[in-house]
């Protein structure tokens, strides 16, 4: 393990190591490498509506366990809650969606015959789709990858 280099100041700015706040990923091809040139702006986890969507899902799952909790003190047979499949897959895109801040505007004929230009809606209705799977894949590998949204140290 190598130490640090000590700084005059008496601190070490570990500054630079923070993630970006956003990246700029180009969709690939399904199955390749090679880029469609359809390119979405993905912010970092600390993106307001990153944490609104997270903060959000934090408190329905605090509810839901509260409502557990509160039937097991009265003495009742807890009942599951039951979700529309649906449901479950808006609020899994919900994620990905929560940290996607813009996108150039890309041709879907089988969901718009017009370019389709990004909003949180618009956001929804391509990953929603069953024919997005590929790209929606991509962009939960890629929000995954810590070291996505970590600037590249210069080489010495």
């Amino acid at each position: 393990m190598t130490k640090a280099p000590e700084t005059d100041a008496g601190f070490v700015d570990i500054t630079g190591f923070a993630p970006v706040d956003t990246i700029r990923y180009e969709v690939l091809k399904p199955g390749t490498t090679v880029g469609t040139g359809w390119f979405i702006e993905i912010a970092d986890e600390s993106h307001p509506n990153a944490m609104a969507w997270s903060n959000e899902l934090a408190r329905k799952n605090l509810k839901r366990r509260a409502n557990l909790e509160a039937q097991q003190l009265n003495g009742r047979k807890i009942k599951a809650e039951e979700r529309d499949p649906e449901e479950q897959k808006r609020e899994n895109i919900g994620w990905v969606v929560s940290r996607i801040v813009g996108w150039t505007p890309v041709k879907l004929a089988f969901i718009s015959p017009d370019p389709i230009t990004y909003s949180e809606d618009a956001a929804y209705k391509v990953f929603m789709h069953p024919k997005m799977g590929w790209a929606l894949g991509q962009l939960v590998d890629v929000i995954g990858d810590e070291k996505a949204f970590t600037k590249a140290l210069p080489k010495p």
